[in-house]
C-alpha cells in the first residue's frame, strides 16, 4: 500500500488546528502562532526581522514545548491534561529558565533531544539571543517508553553579525570538535585501562609469550613444534624442613624475595620462564626466541652462575636479618629436544614444554649439591671454555636411551677461552662499606684541591698587586 498524501495532509491540518487552540488558551496571540508555523514551514530561511523582545521568545519556547507534548500525545494516547503540565516555562533569573518536555523516547536520549533543540531555537532566534541548553537529570524521569525532560535555558541578549545558517554551522562544528574530544579521551582512557589489564596479564605469562599476543604475532591454536632447547630446573634442598622454622609472613618474604632476584636473573638472560612449582623453578632457553643452539646453552649457563653468586650475597643479607638458615638452592641444565607450545583445552591453554630431556634436566637438579649446579654433557659441550667442572657418574633414565654424562661446575675459567665472560656480582657488605670510605676520602681530598686553589689565587692577586 503507498504513502496516502491526502490523508497525512489531513492529520497534519487536524494537528495544526488542535495546537492553535491550545495556544490560544494559554495566552499567545494569532500573530505569534502564525508567525511560529511560518518559520516552521520556511525552516532555515525564515528569519526574524526585527529583534524580539523576551515576551515574545517566551511564547516561542511555549509553543514550541505545546507541540512536543501534542505530539507525544497523540503517539501514546496520553490524557488531555497531562500532555502538557507545564504549559509556561519557569523563570528562574538572570536570563535563565526551566524547560520541560515530553519525549517519546527514554532519559539517555537526551542529548539528542538537545541537539535537536538547538537547532530549532537557533532558527528562531539564534541572531539576537545567545543560549545555552544543560540537563537537569534529577527532575527528569521516565516511564513506559516516555520520558520528562527538563531542561536549564541560559539566555543572554546578543546580536550576531553571522546569519541563522552561519550560526548552525557553528554550532555543528564545535559540536563535532566536542565529539571527537570526547571519543579521543575515552580511547585515551580505554587505552590506559588496557594497559593496565595488559601490565597485569604480563604477570601470568612469560613476557616473550605476552609481547607475542599484544602484538597479534602468537597463534592461540592447540599447537606444540619439536625444537632444541636448554632447559633450567632449580629448587631449594630441605625447602620444607627449613620452612618450618619460619613464621608465615618471614617464608612469604624471603621466598617472594628469592623468586623476584631469580627471575629478574632469567629475564635479563633472556630465559622464557616456564612455571614455579612450590619452591622450584623451570625455564628454558630457546623459545619463542633462539639465539642458535649453542648460545641458548651458553646463556642457560651464564644465568646459572649469576644466579649462583647472587645467592651467596642474599645468604649474607638474610643471615643478618636473622634468618639462621638461608636458602640452599640446587640447579640442574640440558640441552635437548622437546615438544613447545600450546597444550591445554579450547578452553584454558598453557605455554610449556615437555619430553623425556626436560625428565633429565629436572633429574640433574634434584642430584645437584647445596649450591651447587649440574649439567648434563649436551649443555657442558657447549660452555666448556666458560666453566670449571669435574665429572660424576653417569645416569640412567626410564625414557632416555642413552647414559647420561653428568658434569658439576666447580668455577669460572679465567683464561683467554672464556672470551670475557664473567659473572656480574653486587659488592658485599663490607666491600660495600670500603667503597663508601673510599667515596668520602676522595670528596674530602676534591674540596681541599678546591681550597688550595681558592687561596692560592687569592696570595697571586695581593703578590700583583704588591708589585704594582
Amino acid at each position: 500500500m503507498g504513502f496516502d498524501q491526502s490523508a497525512h495532509q489531513k492529520t497534519v491540518n487536524a494537528m495544526e488546528k488542535e495546537i492553535r487552540n491550545y495556544a490560544k488558551n494559554i495566552g499567545i496571540s494569532k500573530k505569534d502562532i502564525d508567525h511560529f508555523f511560518d518559520m516552521n514551514n520556511k525552516g532555515k530561511e525564515s528569519r526574524i526581522d526585527s529583534v524580539p523582545d523576551q515576551l515574545v521568545m517566551e511564547r516561542v519556547l511555549n509553543l514550541d514545548m505545546l507541540t512536543t507534548g501534542l505530539l507525544v500525545g497523540k503517539l501514546y494516547g496520553l490524557k488531555p491534561e497531562i500532555q502538557y503540565p507545564l504549559p509556561k516555562i519557569i523563570s528562574l533569573e538572570n536570563g535563565r529558565y526551566q524547560i520541560a518536555y515530553f519525549a517519546a523516547h527514554g532519559l539517555r536520549h537526551e542529548a539528542y533531544f538537545r541537539g535537536n533543540r538547538t537547532n530549532q531555537y537557533t532558527q528562531y532566534f539564534g541572531e539576537f539571543w545567545k543560549f545555552e541548553i544543560i540537563f537537569n537529570q534529577k527532575q527528569s524521569h521516565e516511564e513506559n517508553g516516555w520520558a520528562y525532560l527538563v531542561f536549564e535555558l541560559m539566555l543572554s541578549r546578543h546580536l550576531s553579525d553571522s546569519s541563522i545558517p552561519e550560526l548552525l554551522a557553528e554550532k555543528k562544528h564545535k559540536l563535532r570538535d566536542k565529539f571527537m574530544r570526547l571519543v579521543l579521551d575515552e580511547v585515551e582512557s580505554e587505552k590506559k585501562k588496557s594497559n593496565v589489564l595488559s601490565e597485569q596479564l604480563s604477570k601470568y605469562v612469560p613476557p616473550q609469550i605476552h609481547t607475542a599476543l599484544v602484538e597479534g604475532r602468537y597463534d592461540t591454536e592447540i599447537t606444540t613444534r619439536r625444537k632444541k632447547l636448554a632447559i633450567f630446573f632449580s629448587d631449594i634442598e630441605n625447602f620444607t624442613s627449613t620452612s618450618e622454622g619460619l613464621q608465615p609472613e618471614d617464608l612469604t618474604k624471603y621466598l617472594n624475595e628469592y623468586f623476584s632476584e631469580m627471575t629478574t636473573i632469567a629475564l635479563d638472560c633472556g630465559a622464557t620462564i616456564d612455571k614455579y612449582i612450590g619452591d622450584a623453578m623451570m625455564v628454558f632457553f630457546g623459545d619463542p626466541q633462539s639465539k642458535g643452539e649453542r648460545n641458548d646453552a651458553r646463556s642457560c649457563v651464564k644465568m646459572a652462575l649469576t644466579m649462583q653468586e647472587r645467592m651467596k650475597e642474599l645468604q649474607e643479607k638474610w643471615g643478618s636479618e636473622g634468618f639462621a638458615h638461608p636458602f640452599q638452592v640446587r640447579m640442574g641444565m640440558n640441552t635437548g629436544y622437546c615438544n613447545v607450545g600450546n597444550f591445554g583445552s579450547d578452553q584454558r591453554l598453557t605455554y610449556t614444554i615437555i619430553g623425556g630431556e626436560v625428565n633429565v634436566a629436572q633429574r640433574l637438579e634434584a642430584s645437584a649439591d647445596a649450591n651447587g649446579i649440574l649439567m648434563s654433557y649436551e649443555t657442558y659441550a657447549h660452555a666448556q671454555d666458560m666453566i670449571e667442572v669435574e665429572e660424576r657418574e653417569t645416569i640412567k633414565m626410564k625414557g632416555i636411551s642413552r647414559e647420561i654424562k653428568v658434569f658439576s661446575v666447580t668455577g669460572i675459567k679465567t683464561n683467554s677461552e672464556s672470551k670475557g665472560f664473567q659473572v656480574k656480582k653486587k659488592p658485599s657488605r663490607r666491600e660495600q662499606s670500603k667503597i663508601e670510605k673510599l667515596e668520602k676520602d676522595v670528596a674530602r681530598i676534591d674540596n681541599n684541591v678546591k681550597e688550595m686553589n681558592k687561596n692560592m689565587e687569592i696570595l697571586l692577586k695581593k703578590n700583583r698587586r704588591m708589585s704594582s
